[in-house]
């Protein structure tokens, strides 16, 4: 880079991704960053923790999976304690779910069948759905695998998929490859 001038590639990432308690904070960090210089193209999140409030165990799914390892109940009690020290869980910047989703970018959002997390990654999803389909078109058809760094492996792999996904598109279907 030329003096006095900052390089900001390796710093700049087209979409937020990642799981569990990341996927939270990938979500989170598109809350963040939708009003700032850096836009995020999409948001790749795996069975995201999206409500961090005590009313997300009344969820069905954290019901039905308290139990079922890795993820139990006693360990995310822990980990709750460990990240909600001092902040009031109902604030979107700690539970994504309870936020205003308006403007943020489209989302491939995985869950699973027998996780606790699955009710609030799909709840997350319809809430993003409605909010996309209320705002002007913009969708990921075309997405390439260009548009990710190189160094992050797994989400390279992810968005390769992406090419035909869309969530609320122009004429408001949702397309899945398969």
């Amino acid at each position: 880079p030329r003096a006095g001038r900052a390089d900001t590639r390796a710093h700049t990432q087209p979409f937020s991704n990642d799981d569990g308690s990341g996927g939270g904070l990938a979500a989170m960090a598109a809350l963040h960053l939708r009003e700032g210089p850096l836009r995020l193209k999409a948001q790749v999140l795996i069975y995201p923790g999206v409500d961090n409030t005590p009313e997300a165990w009344n969820h069905p799914s954290r019901i039905e999976n308290a139990q079922v390892p890795p993820l139990t109940r006693p360990m995310m009690d822990y980990f709750s304690g460990m990240y909600l020290q001092d902040v009031d869980s109902r604030d979107p910047r700690v539970s994504p779910l309870r936020g205003n989703l308006a403007g943020l970018p489209p989302a491939y959002i995985a869950t699973a069948g027998f996780d606790p997390l699955r009710d609030e990654g799909e709840a997350y999803a319809a809430k993003l759905r409605e909010a996309l389909s209320a705002q002007p078109a913009a969708s990921i058809h075309a997405m390439s695998t260009s548009l990710v760094p190189a160094a992050d492996r797994p989400a390279q792999f992810i968005m390769s998929g992406l090419v035909h996904v869309r969530v609320a598109s122009e004429n408001k279907e949702e397309t899945r490859r398969g």
